[in-house]
């Protein structure tokens, strides 16, 4: 319901916005249809900024521009492409001195290197976006972060005794209103890992508890996963 909120309201005012003003709008828009993998839809809002990046006033705008694209790219397995454009990101929130414009940059450089196999270099550009976010008193961007450590820490083996103990202390000590997105995907791991161990009535809990989570985003590999799992 929120993207399409969302969505109304660009509609409605759109024509009141500086162009500068537009490209953010545009580029939150084509985050929330990334994450829900509406392409189709998210294609239009991108092809709306690349269509008015030369007219952009702010060089904190170009930022966005450059996210948005690196984004969509991580999203369909384009890994290079996004590690690019991660970094022409990073480069330009760089001149422009955005505090939001490095930390989303950083955040997304860290992903495309774990999804490349640079695995030192992930977590140590995850590190960098960490201290990024509380840097700027982000609390909620921290945990998203910390929640992301312990996820690659398990998927790449970093911790193979200790790492369902972790993954279950994290899930307790989660805050209430850490974002859903991540809750679930901790959740989603913590379930793998049952699973793999042959764990599978602790797997089918977790399962359970994080139903909601997956269900109240409107973000369909999540729930892909959820099923799969």
């Amino acid at each position: 319901g929120q993207n399409q909120d969302a969505e109304i309201y660009f509609e409605k005012w759109q024509a009141q916005y500086s162009t500068d003003e537009k490209a953010l709008v545009l580029f939150f828009l084509a985050i929330g249809r990334i994450r829900s993998s509406s392409f189709v839809k998210a294609q239009k809002y991108l092809i709306s900024l690349f269509q008015i990046r030369n007219q952009l006033q702010l060089m904190e705008s170009k930022v966005y521009v450059y996210q948005a694209f690196g984004f969509y790219r991580h999203f369909i397995c384009r890994y290079k492409k996004s590690f690019y454009w991660a970094q022409k990101a990073w480069k330009q929130a760089v001149i422009a001195d955005s505090d939001l414009g490095k930390f989303l940059s950083c955040d997304l450089w860290a992903h495309a290197l774990f999804q490349l196999g640079e695995i030192e270099q992930g977590f140590s550009q995850l590190q960098k976006a960490k201290s990024l976010a509380k840097k700027n008193g982000r609390g909620s961007l921290v945990e998203s972060l910390e929640i992301s450590k312990i996820i690659y820490q398990a998927q790449f083996g970093i911790n193979p005794l200790n790492q369902v103990t972790i993954l279950q202390n994290k899930m307790k000590k989660i805050k209430s209103d850490a974002d859903t997105y991540s809750k679930a995907n901790l959740g989603l791991e913590l379930a793998r890992q049952h699973q793999l161990r042959g764990y599978v009535v602790a797997a089918e809990k977790v399962i359970e508890s994080i139903q909601s989570d997956v269900f109240k985003g409107d973000h369909r590999r999540q729930r892909s996963q959820w099923y799969f799992r």
